[in-house]
């Protein structure tokens, strides 16, 4: 269970979506750090909830990863929105943004690609999606950022050179988080520099 003080952040809707994603990220942990998985979910939703004060896009946030990287059926996430008290068309606003955040281009569909292919053809698809999805795709760049720099300077500096990629073109969201993701990109950059 996701656990911090940053719940208070959160009002009754977010916090019922968290606990559903809880529940379905229960077992996962973050690689380095082994931490529970929920609390990258949390990060991203912290900053989502900070800067734009959207109930949308908060509870975007923390199911970004749930299709991608769980078996969640989409029914059950449209259930738990309703049931968290988001009316019909919210529903669907954010289950179309959890879609726009989930990975296309994976390599198991699409196995003769390699990864620097697959991922140019994913930062063409993020540029195309809507600016609420960018959003929080700025915070979820932020956060896997961060935590590259402190726990795998060699793969943290494909992952920047990859979130650069996407940076470059994807510029619908708001002003002030994608220049947040553009100064941690070169922060974190920098860092991995000298250590």
């Amino acid at each position: 269970m996701f656990k911090s003080p940053d719940r208070s952040l959160f009002d009754d809707r977010e916090l019922a979506v968290l606990d559903f994603v809880a529940h379905w990220h229960r077992t996962q942990q973050r690689k380095y750090t082994g931490e529970p998985y929920v609390n990258h979910l949390g990060a991203v939703a912290k900053t989502v909830k900070e800067y734009t004060k959207n109930s949308l896009m908060v509870a975007a946030a923390f199911c970004h990863d749930l299709y991608e990287d769980t078996s969640c059926p989409e029914a059950d996430l449209r259930k738990a929105l309703a049931d968290a008290g988001f009316n019909e068309s919210e529903v669907n606003k954010i289950n179309k943004m959890v879609w726009e955040l989930t990975d296309v281009f994976i390599k198991e569909k699409y196995p003769e690609m390699n990864r620097r292919k697959r991922k140019t053809e994913e930062a063409k698809r993020l540029w195309t999606i809507s600016g609420d999805a960018q959003n929080v795709k700025y915070a979820d760049l932020i956060d896997n950022s961060r935590d590259l720099a402190v726990n795998d300077h060699g793969f943290g500096k494909k992952y920047l050179e990859e979130m650069n990629q996407i940076l470059s073109n994807m510029d619908k969201g708001r002003t002030d988080l994608y220049k947040l993701a553009l100064k941690t990109s070169k922060e974190v950059g920098e860092a991995m520099k000298k250590g």
